[in-house]
C-alpha cells in the first residue's frame, strides 16, 4: 500500500524501512498516464494471463540494474513485439510505443514501481534526464530489438 507524507512530498511503501522520495504531483501524473496501460495490464497491474503480462511485483529486480532500467524505458518508449515468457507463461503480442515525453515516461515508470510494490528503500526513481539519455543511446531500437534485449535480463528469479 502507498502512503503519502503529510507534506505531500514523499511517498513510502507501508512497512518499508526507508521512505521513497517522490513528488506527489509526479505520482499523480504517473497514475493518470497509467490509465492507458491499465487497458491491457489492468488497474492493479495484474495483466491477463497469456495475453498481457503482469506488471505488479515484477520490476524491482529489473530496475536495480542499468540494463534493466534501459529495458523498462525502451519497452515504454519504443514498444515490444514477439513472444516473451513471464514465470514460464508465454505471451505473444505487441506493446506499441507509448509516445510519451521524457518526463511522462519517468512518471509512469515510477508510478508502476511505487504503486505495485516493486520499489524498496533502495529504489532509484527514473528521471527525465535518464529517459532522455537512454533514448539517445538506443533511439533506433525497434520493438523486436527491445524483445531481444529482454534475453539479457532473464535469469533465475527474474521475470
Amino acid at each position: 500500500m502507498l502512503a503519502t507524507a503529510a507534506s505531500g512530498l514523499a511517498c513510502q511503501l507501508m512497512g518499508s524501512t526507508a521512505p521513497i522520495q517522490m513528488p506527489a504531483a509526479e505520482l499523480a501524473r504517473g497514475e493518470a498516464l497509467y490509465g492507458r496501460c491499465a487497458t491491457c495490464h489492468l488497474p492493479d497491474g495484474s495483466g491477463i494471463e497469456r495475453v498481457f503480462p503482469p506488471l505488479s511485483g515484477r520490476w524491482g529486480s529489473i530496475a536495480s540494474t542499468e540494463i534493466g532500467r534501459t529495458y523498462l524505458t525502451l519497452v515504454t518508449t519504443q514498444g515490444l513485439v514477439g513472444e516473451i515468457h513471464v514465470d514460464g507463461i508465454p505471451y505473444r503480442g505487441a506493446m506499441p510505443a507509448q509516445g510519451l515525453e521524457d518526463t511522462d515516461a519517468a512518471a509512469v515508470l515510477n508510478y508502476v514501481m511505487v504503486s505495485f510494490g516493486d520499489a524498496s528503500g533502495s529504489f532509484r526513481p527514473f528521471s527525465a534526464d535518464e529517459i532522455s539519455a537512454i533514448r539517445a543511446r538506443h533511439g533506433g531500437a525497434s520493438p523486436n530489438d527491445v524483445r531481444r534485449m529482454r534475453a539479457d535480463l532473464v535469469f533465475e528469479g527474474t521475470p
